[in-house]
């Protein structure tokens, strides 16, 4: 069986061979060109101008880590009721014994007077004799010496009782012990983790002032803003307050920021007096933005126990 190819088929099979050879021959030339070229002498670069480097970024103060939530003591409870010692009674009073007498002293014994006096025979006159010579009486008569009686017995001395005793003190009861008190548990405190954002606008050049009429006015500003904006967000006692002041300078932000800060616990103490104050930045570098203020609050919350 003989297969007829149209004439059509075989002219487009020649054209697109030329075609293909062609590109083969316009290939082969752009390559010797490329090689003469490089080959060549080249001509000396001028260089450009030197590339202005970008400024060395320097990072922003570490943010505080948020504190970790200590929950208070352990209550201590009251002590278990000890009774006081029980009463010991003192020792049984010895009396004092009985008196004895000494012994009867024995007396002296009973004087016995000496013999009574004889006294001489009356005289009888005899004749009446040659007088004798003149009688010289002989001697006085030793008297008898006189009775000194012996010592005076020395009398027992008189019975001294001792002294009284002293009685026990009366015996007092320990007072009653009074009962404990109720236990009633305080209430826990916790921060709220959702915050509570206010923005403020502000001047920024009058509030960093150092002082005068125009800071003065920033600062009434800024008090009345603050208040408008606790109504919304109640008047609970503040946990942790982020503060970020806008500015195209990062050092401008923060000084804004402390101001407000300062603000906040000299004006509204009740809410912001404990509460942790940071002081931040937000960097904008369009000026008309400059002295805004955006406050993230984190209030405390009370939950029973």
């Amino acid at each position: 069986m003989t297969i007829r190819v149209p004439r059509r088929s075989r002219y487009r099979d020649t054209i697109a061979l030329a075609g293909w050879l062609f590109a083969d021959l316009l290939l082969g030339l752009a390559m010797l060109f490329f090689v003469f070229n490089t080959v060549g002498v080249r001509p000396t670069p001028t260089p450009g101008p030197t590339p202005t480097p970008y400024p060395t970024y320097t990072p922003g103060p570490t943010p505080t880590p948020y504190p970790t939530f200590t929950t208070g003591p352990t209550p201590t409870p009251y002590p278990t009721y000890t009774p006081g010692p029980t009463y010991t009674p003192g020792p049984t009073y010895t009396p004092y014994p009985t008196y004895t007498p000494g012994p009867t002293p024995t007396p002296y014994p009973t004087y016995t007077p000496g013999p009574t006096y004889t006294p001489y025979p009356t005289y009888t006159p005899g004749p009446t004799p040659t007088p004798y010579p003149t009688y010289t009486p002989g001697p006085s008569p030793t008297p008898y010496p006189t009775y000194t009686p012996g010592p005076s017995p020395t009398p027992y001395p008189t019975y001294t009782p001792g002294p009284s005793p002293t009685p026990y003190p009366t015996y007092t009861p320990w007072p009653t012990p009074r009962p404990l008190p109720t236990y009633t548990p305080l209430p826990r405190t916790g921060l709220d983790p959702r915050s509570s954002t206010i923005t403020l606008v502000a001047d920024a050049d009058a509030l960093l002032a150092p002082g005068g009429p125009e800071k003065t006015r920033a600062v009434e500003q800024l008090r009345a803003q603050i208040r408008e904006r606790l109504v919304a967000v109640g008047s609970r006692k503040a946990g942790i307050v982020l503060t970020f002041g806008v500015s195209p300078d990062p050092f401008e932000g923060n000084k804004i920021a402390r101001e407000v800060n300062r603000v906040l616990v000299q004006e509204f103490p009740a809410i912001f007096e404990t509460a942790i104050l940071r002081d931040y930045h937000t960097i904008d570098p369009n000026r008309a933005n400059r002295g805004n203020v955006e406050l993230e609050i984190y209030f405390l919350i009370e939950t029973p126990r």
